[in-house]
């Protein structure tokens, strides 16, 4: 008897369902960026991963299958990715040659999921992320304090970037530039690591633990990311609106003193190269912004200046072959689709998020707060990480708001 009880409860634990979820939020994690998810570090764990994301194919399909119906709020998310992947096939650079389809394929399925099976991916999403904050900080420490763990330095993903290497142990990575350490955890950069835990600290805000919110700050700050740092900051400052129109008089203040950080000596030479990063000049902007490069910008301007620009020159065009920069930028979506294609898809992906919110204020600023952080991280747009963060977030927000009324009160 223990043992058929053993044996249903596994067959239950590995359903189609559950297998879909644990599919979706690994796969998720993937289009993040993972730092050794790559032949070059890793066969076995690229090859883990990257089944995944085929797995998520049939399984998704499988789960569409079985709910049956469709609501029309999640059709106006298909459009999304289904607009993206019309335009990869009619307009790609030298020919459409299937790329593009197994992402489409897996967003498709996704948006059209039921928002149950939604939240519980972003559930699991989030599980895999806080567990990989604990373990991240616990080997950041002690590579730190000089406690070896069996670390071993390998050459950084970027050979563009010289000088540059990873700390490896495991999955897990700190970047190393000379004496400059920054944790990256599971992902390839530090930016990465910092943009997620910023997201995930805002949209748990209202209900996650206290430990959770420290452990999430505490990883972000490892990072030294510039995006973590001003989003959250952002969220701060829209939060305390939310709460009281009087905080605006706060908001004045805050600017001011946020320019002034560059210009403080903290006394020690890692943070203050770090803050010279939030610097603001007339000749280069934002001191850390690293998403282009004049090389870049340069090529983009004269791409500007021809007609075709309107119309776009196609997915994946390359506008700097050998440039470290630039194809992290939004402007990389202006050259592949053009200035109407760009139109239409940021417009897709405003009706979609704006009817996603509901009214609720706190996916009000999460969706401001996600539009935002395309300048620094556009791969959102068209990877299943962006998609789980955006709408999964969503509708954890509003799931907790149901669950208990005082939050209701507070999200409206």
């Amino acid at each position: 008897m223990d043992r058929e009880k053993s044996m249903k409860k596994l067959l239950q634990y590995l359903s189609i369902e559950n297998l879909c979820i644990w599919s979706y939020a690994i796969f998720g994690l993937d289009t993040a960026l993972l730092a050794f998810a790559n032949p070059f570090y890793s066969q076995i764990y690229w090859l883990f991963v990257k089944a995944t994301g085929v797995f998520c194919i049939p399984l998704g399909l499988a789960m569409l299958a079985k709910q049956k119906k469709i609501t029309q709020q999640n059709l106006i998310l298909f459009f999304i990715p289904a607009f993206y992947f019309l335009i990869t096939l009619l307009h790609t650079y030298g020919g459409f040659h299937g790329h593009g389809t197994i992402p489409f394929m897996i967003l498709g399925c996704f948006t059209l999921f039921n928002d149950e099976l939604k939240l519980k991916i972003f559930k699991l999403f989030f599980a895999f992320v806080l567990i990989q904050c604990v373990f991240s900080l616990i080997l950041w420490f002690a590579y730190q304090w000089g406690i070896n763990l069996g670390f071993s330095e390998v050459n950084y993903y970027s050979k563009n970037q010289l000088g540059v290497r990873y700390v490896k142990w495991g999955i897990f990575a700190i970047f190393k530039g000379g004496t400059n350490l920054r944790l990256c955890g599971i992902f390839n950069e530090p930016g990465a690591l910092g943009t997620l835990c910023a997201f995930l600290f805002i949209v748990t805000y209202s209900v996650s633990k206290l430990w959770q919110k420290i452990l999430l700050l505490i990883t972000g700050m490892c990072a030294y990311s510039l995006a973590f740092y001003i989003l959250i900051f952002m969220f701060v400052a829209c939060y305390a609106v939310k709460k009281s129109i009087l905080n605006l008089a706060w908001l004045i203040v805050l600017p001011i003193l946020f320019l002034q950080i560059p210009n403080i000596d903290f006394g020690n030479d890692k943070v203050n190269r770090f803050t010279q990063r939030f610097e603001i000049s007339e000749e280069k902007g934002l001191e850390g912004n690293n998403r282009s490069s004049e090389l870049y910008d340069y090529e983009f301007s004269k791409l500007a200046q021809n007609a075709q620009i309107i119309y776009g020159y196609g997915v994946g065009y390359p506008v700097v072959t050998f440039d470290a920069h630039g194809t992290s930028s939004y402007k990389r979506y202006i050259v592949d689709l053009g200035i109407i294609g760009f139109a239409i898809f940021a417009a897709l992906w405003a009706w979609g998020g704006f009817s996603q919110t509901k009214g609720n204020k706190n996916c009000i600023i999460l969706l401001l707060l996600f539009f935002l952080s395309v300048y620094q991280r556009p791969r959102a747009l068209t990877n299943l990480y962006g998609y789980i963060l955006l709408f999964g977030g969503m509708l954890y927000i509003q799931s907790k708001a149901l669950e208990k009324p005082s939050l209701q009160d507070n999200s409206k």
